[in-house]
């Protein structure tokens, strides 16, 4: 009965497990696509390999880490007509909803890749394979951001760390997340060595240091958050773009950590579900409508406004945007906006957090006067730990605003149901796909669902 019921999970992940050599993703020549098991023997489906990893990694970054965050918050509207959509803005997710069930198949998806890799690569021999230690680190890496992307959208989770060959092997029950954010933590520690000082679209030592961070400031580990973020600091490979509309309108600059590369041949689509239809997008969401105060959020005068909402006059792409369309993600013809998974402000934000936690209010202080001077604002004058805080957290509501920050932030200080009007606790979750749970008898639905 089982074998009849097998979901595309399932089915992706063990009878047709394909490695995709992706080759306009990262501007690479076309390898067929073959199953991992034979297609990791040589050098250079090794190589074919980490590339169909961060392949499918942008796949995910086309809504579900860049939208479903602020749609689930107050930072974007849902003005369209999908219902799946609207259960994320009304906080009314049902088991069954489609987006929900892609996500978490997306990221088991890859999260076999990589565990492919990471059974099959250390096993070649190979004197001209002298990046073989570089891609296991890169499989690390994108190991630990897809766990920490599955621990916070549903808490508890099925800990995978070896492929998945056979259907019996996915029968699996949810893992204790405190276990799985160990596994993140050693991904991310044993990597960062391995992993070259810069790459434009790869897996850096910066990278790597910067999501440890955010990790570690999700478990409330300031002292490791400040030491993390201090060693990129360090390095001094990064600073802030004069103008914040030059983080949209050019791709890799010097603000860029990590950052996923499109083409018009492996496009993203995000501009389509902002811009209206006459413009050829679906206006499906927005900053202006119903569940949205991020226009209402930025002082007059900041700068980031106008660079990330469309006042109305605003030409991008050869097209007059209307007023209130986000135009972070604006090239609505080619689908090729980037993605910055992780940029410079965040973790001067997040250093900033840390060290007012820790007592070091003049050093915060400082870093969010220097992101606030960027965007055209004033100093704050604060006056103690509890209103640096908030400072910090609205400053990194408006910096980072349709970027993927905003939910995860409210839920992990413990304001998401206040700020949100949330009820019912248990929707600070999402419910384990309906179609999960008819096939593994192991798995257990998030209570409330």
């Amino acid at each position: 009965m089982k074998s009849k019921s097998l979901t595309s999970l399932v089915r992706i992940m063990v009878l047709s497990v394909l490695i995709e050599a992706c080759a306009t993703f990262l501007d690479k020549k076309p390898e067929s696509s073959v199953p991992s098991e034979e297609a990791i023997t040589n050098l250079t489906g090794a190589r074919a390999s980490i590339i169909g990893a961060y392949a499918n990694l942008a796949s995910g970054y086309s809504i579900s880490f860049t939208i479903f965050p602020d749609l689930l918050a107050d930072n974007l509207a849902h003005n369209g007509s999908i219902t799946d959509l609207d259960q994320f803005k009304s906080h009314n997710i049902l088991s069954n909803n489609g987006y929900v069930s892609s996500l978490w198949q997306s990221l088991y998806q890859g999260i076999n890749r990589v565990n492919y890799i990471l059974e099959k690569v250390p096993l070649l021999s190979d004197p001209a394979f002298t990046d073989q230690k570089r891609i296991i680190a890169e499989a690390k890496f994108i190991r630990a951001l897809l766990y920490f992307h599955l621990i916070r959208y549903w808490g508890d989770v099925p800990l995978i760390k070896a492929p998945t060959k056979t259907a019996e092997n996915l029968l699996v029950s949810r893992t204790p997340k405190e276990q799985v954010y160990t596994l993140v933590q050693t991904d991310l520690r044993e990597a960062t060595p391995d992993l070259p000082e810069a790459a434009i679209g790869r897996a850096t030592q910066s990278a790597a240091q910067a999501l440890s961070a955010r990790v570690a400031l999700e478990l409330q580990d300031y002292a490791a958050v400040a030491a993390l973020s201090e060693a990129i600091l360090q390095r001094r490979q990064f600073s802030l773009v004069s103008d914040y509309r030059m983080l949209f309108d050019t791709k890799n600059t010097i603000e860029s950590i990590f950052e996923l590369q499109y083409y018009p041949t492996s496009a993203n689509g995000l501009a389509f579900w902002f811009f209206p239809t006459a413009l050829g997008g679906r206006n499906e969401v927005g900053p202006r409508g119903a569940g949205s105060t991020l226009e209402s959020a930025y002082e007059p005068g900041d700068r980031r406004k106008i660079a990330s909402i469309s006042p109305g006059n605003l030409i991008l792409d050869g097209k007059t945007i209307p007023a209130g369309t986000g135009i972070k993600y604006s090239r609505i013809s080619s689908q090729d906006d980037n993605v910055q998974v992780i940029r410079y402000a965040e973790v001067m934000l997040i250093r900033a957090e840390a060290l007012a936690q820790i007592g070091n209010q003049t050093e915060s202080l400082e870093l969010l006067n220097q992101i606030r001077q960027r965007a055209g604002l004033g100093a704050l004058p604060i006056r103690d730990k509890k209103e640096l805080l908030m400072a910090i957290e609205q400053e990194k509501r408006v910096e980072l605003a349709m970027e993927g920050y905003r939910w995860f932030d409210l839920i992990r200080t413990g304001r998401a149901q206040d700020v949100l009007k949330i009820t019912d606790s248990k929707k600070l979750v999402l419910p384990i796909p309906q179609q999960e749970i008819l096939i593994n008898p192991n798995l257990v639905q998030n209570e409330g669902y």
